[in-house]
C-alpha cells in the first residue's frame, strides 16, 4: 500500500506528539538520529505506548485481554501490510517501518506477549487484591524482555543493524531500562494496584505487597530495589559492549539514552533511606550534562578503536567471544 505525503506527514506529526507526551528522555535522545531515523524511531514508541495504553485503559481483566487480542490481529496485519487509512495512527507508522526496515515481526508480538503480564494472565493474586505481576527472577527478565528488550530488537534495523551478534546487547539494553523504569515506579504501579517487584524476593524481606510503601518497610524494600539495580547494572553493561556494532550517529544516540536512564536508577540509590519512592525526574540541566558525558565517553572509545580495528585488519584475530551475562538475558 502506498501512503500519501500529506498522510506521512500526519503519521509523523502524531508520532512526535505520543514521544513527547510519553518521554521526555527518549524524545531528546532522539534528535540525535537521522531524520529517517528519528521518525521511524518516534512511530515504533508511538505503536509501543499506545498498544500499552490500550491494556492500561481497560476497565476489567477481561475487557483487557480482548483489547490484547485486538492488538494482536492488527499487528499481523501491519506486518503484513493489510491496514488502510482507515486504520490511521499508529497501525499505518507501523506498517510503514516494519516494511521499510523488514522489522522481525516476532519481536513485535512477543512485546504484546509481555502485556499479558499486565493483564494478569501471568500473575498470582494476593489476599490483598494487588496483582503480583512478576513471580520470580526468571519471570522478571522474561517481562523485560518481552516488553523492552524487544524494543531493541525492532530498533536495530532502523539504525541499520544486521549482525546477530547485536541482538544480544539490544536486548540487555533494553531490560536493564526497563528495571529501571520498575524501580522509578514502584508506588506509582501500586496505586494502580500493580507490582512488579519479583514476589520472591519480597517475601525473602518480609515484605507484604499491599504492605510496600509503609515506612516500616522502606529498608526492606529499599532492598530489593537496590537488587533490580544491581542487576540492571549488570545489563547495561552487556548493552555497552555493543554499542560498536551501531554507526555513529545511532550509537551516539543510544548512549545519550542509556546515560539519562542509568542517572535514574543511580540516583534512586543515591537517595538512599531519603527516598520515598515518589518519582525520579532527569531535570533539563541534568540531562545537558549526561549528554556532556556520553558524548565524550563516545568519542574517547571510537578514537581508541581505530588502532584496534586497523590492527584486526593487518594481523588477523582469533578474539574469543565473550559470553558473560548471557544467562541474565531471557530469549
Amino acid at each position: 500500500m502506498t501512503l500519501s505525503f500529506v498522510t506521512l506527514s500526519n503519521l509523523v506529526e502524531q508520532a512526535r506528539s505520543d514521544i513527547q507526551v510519553g518521554s521526555k528522555s527518549f524524545a531528546f535522545a532522539s534528535a540525535i538520529f537521522s531524520r529517517d531515523q528519528r521518525e521511524s524511531c518516534w512511530k515504533l514508541y508511538s505503536w509501543c505506548r499506545r498498544a500499552d495504553d490500550a491494556i492500561d485503559d481497560e476497565s476489567s481483566p477481561d475487557r483487557a485481554r480482548v483489547a490484547l487480542a485486538a492488538l494482536e490481529r492488527n499487528t499481523r496485519a501491519a506486518f503484513r501490510g493489510e491496514c488502510s487509512s482507515a486504520d490511521g495512527h499508529p497501525w499505518l507508522g507501523l506498517q510503514e517501518i516494519a516494511g521499510r526496515y523488514k522489522l522481525p515481526e516476532k519481536a513485535a508480538l512477543d512485546l504484546l506477549r509481555g502485556f499479558a503480564f499486565d493483564v494478569g494472565e501471568n500473575s498470582n493474586q494476593s489476599k490483598t487484591q494487588i496483582d503480583i505481576q512478576i513471580a520470580d527472577q526468571e519471570s522478571l527478565l522474561d517481562y523485560c524482555y518481552c516488553v523492552a528488550g524487544t524494543v531493541g530488537l525492532l530498533m536495530c534495523p532502523i539504525m541499520g543493524v544486521r549482525d546477530p551478534a547485536a541482538t544480544r546487547s539490544a536486548i540487555a539494553l533494553g531490560s536493564a531500562m526497563q528495571l529501571t523504569n520498575i524501580a522509578r515506579d514502584v508506588k506509582e504501579d501500586l496505586l494502580r494496584g500493580r507490582v512488579y517487584l519479583p514476589r520472591t524476593w519480597l517475601v525473602d524481606g518480609g515484605v507484604e505487597p499491599i504492605e510496600i510503601l509503609n515506612r516500616k518497610n522502606r529498608a526492606a524494600v529499599l532492598k530489593v530495589v537496590n537488587e533490580l539495580l544491581d542487576l540492571a547494572e549488570e545489563l547495561y553493561e552487556v548493552g555497552a559492549s555493543g554499542i560498536h556494532f551501531l554507526p555513529w550517529r545511532a550509537a551516539w544516540a543510544v548512549q545519550v539514552a542509556a546515560y539519562i536512564y542509568r542517572d535514574i536508577g543511580r540516583t534512586i540509590v543515591r537517595r538512599g533511606a531519603a527516598h520515598n519512592f515518589e518519582r525520579v525526574i532527569v531535570g533539563r540541566h541534568r540531562k545537558f550534562v549526561l549528554f556532556i558525558l556520553a558524548t565524550a565517553e563516545l568519542v574517547k572509545n571510537r578514537i581508541v578503536q581505530i588502532p584496534i580495528r586497523i590492527y584486526k585488519q593487518i594481523f588477523g584475530t582469533s578474539e574469543k567471544r565473550n559470553r558473560d551475562g548471557l544467562d541474565l538475558i531471557s530469549s
